[in-house]
């Protein structure tokens, strides 16, 4: 694999609903996800995953805000080695502008 890009929800403090098909079948999750130990225990999986399919030349990109960033880092640290991160992105958010 070239590239993973994972975008887990996270401690954002809101309920998530995915409406799937014409239907609008409704599927909800709601889940608490703050501290090292959550956010461990729920993603390693996932990214150690990530880790057995990666290439050695390949790009792993984790999105996940302020509030769980140092966490992440410690986590795919373990997984992927100290050596494996390179930087880090930031975006900058502004109101939208309608002036297009």
């Amino acid at each position: 694999m070239d590239l993973i890009y994972i975008d887990p929800p996270f401690k954002s403090n809101r309920n998530y609903e995915v409406f799937w098909g014409e239907a609008q079948e409704e599927a909800s999750f709601q889940r608490p996800l703050w501290g090292c130990q959550s956010i461990h225990s729920l993603y390693a999986p996932a990214c150690e995953g990530a880790y057995r399919v990666l290439k050695k030349t390949g790009s792993f990109y984790y999105h996940c805000d302020w509030h769980a960033s140092h966490y992440v880092k410690v986590m795919l640290d373990e997984i992927f080695g100290v050596n494996f991160f390179h930087n880090e992105i930031t975006w900058k958010r502004s109101d939208s502008h309608n002036d297009a």
